[in-house]
């Protein structure tokens, strides 16, 4: 007799099925509906938000350039920028990869916008494409560091530190700073300025050597972007995809790969994916196998 935990058993499995099924035979459906028309992969790799974090964009940098299977790489971006490091860090990264597999071309497509960091990060791609009313530039830095002295002092609330060197807490928000720390400051800032305008130089030499036509934080629409040269083409992702064509030889029909997304056992289960016309890791992995079958079973029938 079946017990109360065969009943859960039987309605996890059920669960899991129903997780995995619609995924699986999707991609049998498009692997023997299209076994016929020539296909190149290419993968999409967003960068959204505020760049915080370089590692999760790195790690997704690395496996879509080591992926034999990509023919090239789109970096979509549509962020206000972030953190320096993190930027400059995948940027590096980028141009690493580039160096090790120089056969895949690489375009940064802009809808939205594209500042500070984030057009830090576009500058790795081979090819700058932006909507005409998009937002471009930024290229700046800024160091923020509030101050509440003032309201301890309102409050009658006193505040002491025990230190060892002179600049030993510099920044903190609960003392008055002083025109030395001040200075650091603007350093730390001039020095990582710098390092900003040698990068964007160096990989669009198209620019104007006088860096306040496109530097100093300003920020410029699609339109004043191609004409500064900080892009290379306006449009839309129609236009991404000739480009694709005319660079990377791209034929056939397009299929855009993007990392899979990192969800719940239950987002998975319920939740739909916004774009139909592209396909995860996951469902290019269902088509592998397909593939890998195929192959092992014709080649079976050929030695029969």
């Amino acid at each position: 007799m079946a017990t109360f935990s065969d009943y859960v058993k039987n309605i996890f499995w059920v669960l899991l099925l129903l997780q995995f099924a619609p995924l699986f035979f999707k991609g049998i459906r498009t692997q023997y509906s299209d076994m016929f028309e020539e296909k190149t992969r290419v993968g999409v790799i967003p960068i959204t938000g505020d760049i915080e974090h370089a590692n999760p964009t790195i790690k997704d940098v690395k496996k879509f350039f080591e992926d034999k299977n990509l023919k090239a790489i789109v970096l979509k971006i549509d962020s206000p920028g972030g953190v320096s490091p993190a930027g400059q860090a995948i940027f590096q990264e980028i141009l690493h990869y580039k160096k090790l597999h120089p056969e895949k071309f690489v375009v940064s497509y802009v809808e939205r916008l594209a500042a500070s960091a984030a057009y830090y990060i576009a500058c790795a791609g081979d090819y700058i494409i932006a909507t005409p009313s998009s937002t471009i530039g930024s290229i700046g830095v800024i160091i923020q560091h509030p101050s509440f002295k003032g309201l301890l002092e309102k409050i009658n609330v006193s505040y002491t530190i025990t230190k060892t060197g002179e600049y030993k807490g510099i920044g903190n928000p609960f003392l008055t700073m002083t025109p030395e720390e001040k200075a650091i400051f603007q350093e730390l800032s001039n020095d990582t300025y710098k390092q900003f305008i040698r990068d964007v130089s160096a990989q669009r030499p198209q620019l104007s050597t006088d860096v306040k036509l496109w530097a100093e934080g300003k920020i410029f629409t699609g339109e004043q972007a191609l004409a500064l040269k900080l892009i290379d083409e306006t449009g839309s992702p129609s236009t991404v995809e000739r480009v694709l064509r005319e660079k990377a030889q791209i034929i056939g029909k397009v299929e855009w790969i993007k990392p899979a997304k990192k969800r719940s056992f239950l987002a998975n289960l319920f939740a739909q994916d916004e774009d139909d016309d592209s396909i995860t890791y996951l469902s290019a992995a269902v088509d592998s196998i397909c593939q890998a079958v195929e192959s092992r079973y014709a080649t079976q029938s050929m030695l029969s």
